[in-house]
This record gives C-alpha cells, structure tokens and sequence, in this order.
C-alpha cells in the first residue's frame, strides 16, 4: 500500500509522468474480507480506499495493465465502487490495448471493456458466485471484438461464460492455454470453434498425459454404457484440427515425472489423429520434458515405446497435414547427478547418454522420411534435475 501511495504522490507533483506511463502491473496477495477486519485490515484500503483509483485515473495513456492476486478469488462485489469505478474507465482509455488478469472476477471489466482489446490474459478467473449456465447471454452484436492474443490458464470454470461469449473470440490470431483436464479442453475446443475462420497459432502449454491404470479401465468397462472405456484426459476431447482454416502453427509441452506412468503422451497421436478434412498446418512443436530419468531408459523412452510409430505413421500420411513441412521435437532429459567440486561440465557417462540419445532418436520416424520431402528436426538437451537424487 506504501508503494500505491508514494506512486500516487509522485503522479500529482508531476502531472507530466502519468501520461508517459505505458505499461501498469500490480500484484497483491488479497483475501476473502471478514466483517471484523475492514478497518484493521491494510488490504482492504486497496479495496475500499481512493489510492489505487486515484492511480488508474491518471494513467491516461496507458497501453498495458496487469493485475495478479496471489492469495485467493477476488470478487467485484467486494471492491469498493470507487475502485470498480476506476477499472471500468480504463475500458474508455483507447490507448489501452492489453490487459493480464489472475484471481480477479471477470465482472470486474465489463464485456466492451474486452471487446477493445487486442491482448488477453486470464488465469484463474472465476466467474460471479450467482453466474450460472442459465444467465441470459449478452448482447454482443454491438461490440466488435479487436481481441487477437488470448491466454487462458487454469480457467475451466470460465467454460459457461464462454460458450455465451463466442463472438469476443470470433478474430483471435493466437491461442495460448492449458488442456490438462475435459472442462480446460471443452473450454478450449470452444474457443477454437469461435475463431476458426482466423486462428493461426495454437499453443498449448500445459496438456493432460496421464495414463489410466488398467485395473482402472477394467472397472469401470462394466459401467460404462459406450465401451470401451478409455481415459477421458487421454485424448484431448473432441478437437478436430480440419476445422480451423487459418492455423498453420501449433505447440505442445509437456512435464512427465517417473509417477505419471507416462513416457509418450498419447494425446499427441490423438490430437493429430485423422482429422475429417486436410489441414492447414505448416509447423508443429512438441517439447518433451522428461524431469527424473536414469541411467538405462533411454531405449524404453524412444525405441520401445509404440507411440513414436504411432504418429509417425500419422505423420507420414500427406492427405492429412498436406502442407506441414517443419516438425520439430524438444527433448529434454533431467539426470542426477554428483556435482565435480571444479567444473561444472557432467560426468563424463552423462556426456554419453546424449551420444545415446541422439542415435536412438535418429531411428525414429522412418516412414515419414521414407514418405515426405522434409524429416521431423530433434534437439536433444541433457540437463542436471533438481527433481532426482544422485
């Protein structure tokens, strides 16, 4: 709050600064507010008091604003008027062009508020506690969306909301998100729906690789009214990639530890899988990021595991990706290892196992070198994992 204040104080002696200022991030650790506590508490002089207010109202020329809770939800009910004042006029601002949210209601910045923007990042953003599916949907006709960079992480309970919402997302150009669980995946599938005529790069950062065990997939076959049962997390829903006329860019990452049962996530083959249409893809990124690996793995984690095969022969298939001539593969292994007490260069059987690696992962897709003009690149990187002992 001291900061707030002296910001404040140095905006008013010179009048001059707050024009100047493009960009604005403000991070707090605000809780729920009790009762008891609204006077004593110093977070709630953000919430209730005129300084935060005082501060937005001169950034006249602000292009950037970023605002990221750190402790719990923040709901626009429990900001003061002044403050929720204050951030609804930074929607009238036509320089604002970006806008990063985390932990802060999405009513807190009204829909046309959104529609001017070009950049949106929203993590962990609940929706009002009395917003449910049956809400009646906004007008949108009356806003034309510039929105064109949208990052959605952790936001599955935004999905009702966005399905109400589809013409905010109608010219998006880049799409970053997660797909970790079936409500980040439908979310996403919806988004990608609203903008396929214009999307051009997907990026997913974080996706769901776990495996179900198949003493898992054995009890519930007999429940299951559509068998065979498989793990819902393991495909990535019903993403059809034919459908997005404009993508030509896509990245995946992933972090797998020795306890997800995991060495190649399947959800890469069931991504790429035989779309209903050829797409429109060119590059495709993939990083795999193996974080607890030892010694005597490495054929298991290329040579024998079948998802290579897999999609190397979806790969290999020109009718369905006609246009994709750039695969790249990021392998990353994470070794243990004792540190030398005078240099910093791995031992020399961990400098082996990159010549390993990198034999072994020059024997995978054969039948897409075999079939197209190009071969799928792969960087190799070993490196000392904090998450293994020596």
């Amino acid at each position: 709050m001291e900061r707030l204040e002296d910001l404040l104080q140095i905006l008013r002696e010179n009048d001059s600064i707050g024009p100047r200022i493009l960009s604005f991030s403000l991070d707090t650790n605000l809780s729920n507010p009790h009762p008891d506590d609204l006077e004593t508490n110093p977070a709630n002089s953000i919430r209730y008091g005129q300084t935060l207010s005082n501060v937005l109202r001169l950034l006249c020329s602000i292009r950037r604003f970023s605002w990221r809770n750190h402790f719990s939800d923040v709901f626009r009910k429990d900001l003061g008027l002044d403050l929720a004042d204050a951030i609804t006029s930074l929607g009238e601002r036509t320089s604002l062009q970006s806008v990063s949210v985390q932990c802060i209601e999405l009513d807190a910045f009204p829909l046309p508020f959104l529609f001017k923007l070009d950049h949106l990042s929203l993590a962990y953003v609940p929706l009002p506690p009395e917003w449910d599916s049956t809400t009646p949907p906004i007008r949108q006709n009356d806003y034309p969306t510039r929105l064109r960079e949208l990052f959605l992480h952790g936001c599955s309970k935004m999905t009702p909301w966005i399905a109400q919402t589809p013409a905010l997302f109608s010219q998006l150009t880049r799409f970053n998100v997660w797909m970790r669980t079936d409500d980040e995946v439908l979310m996403a599938w919806l988004v990608m729906q609203a903008a396929s005529k214009t999307l051009e790069v997907l990026n997913v950062t974080d996706i769901s690789h776990f495996r179900c065990p198949c003493s898992i997939i054995r009890k519930f076959q007999k429940t299951l009214l559509t068998p065979p049962f498989t793990d819902p997390n393991l495909i990535p829903g019903p993403i059809d990639l034919s459908i997005l006329q404009s993508l030509h860019t896509i990245a995946l990452s992933f972090t797998i530890a020795s306890a997800d049962n995991v060495v190649f996530p399947m959800c890469i083959c069931g991504l790429f899988k035989p779309p209903t249409s050829p797409t429109q893809l060119k590059n495709i990124e993939i990083q795999l990021n193996w974080v607890d690996c030892v010694q005597g793995s490495e054929e298991g984690r290329l040579v024998d595991e079948p998802g290579w095969r897999i999609l190397d022969d979806i790969l290999s298939e020109e009718s369905l990706h006609p246009k994709l001539t750039n695969v790249l593969f990021k392998l990353k292994l994470g070794y243990g290892w004792r540190p030398h007490p005078f240099s910093n260069r791995p031992p020399a059987d961990i400098v082996i196992i990159r010549d390993k690696v990198a034999s072994l992962a020059s024997k995978l897709f054969q039948r897409t070198v075999a079939a197209r003009s190009w071969r799928p690149k792969i960087d190799i990187e070993i490196y000392k994992s904090t998450f293994i002992s020596y």
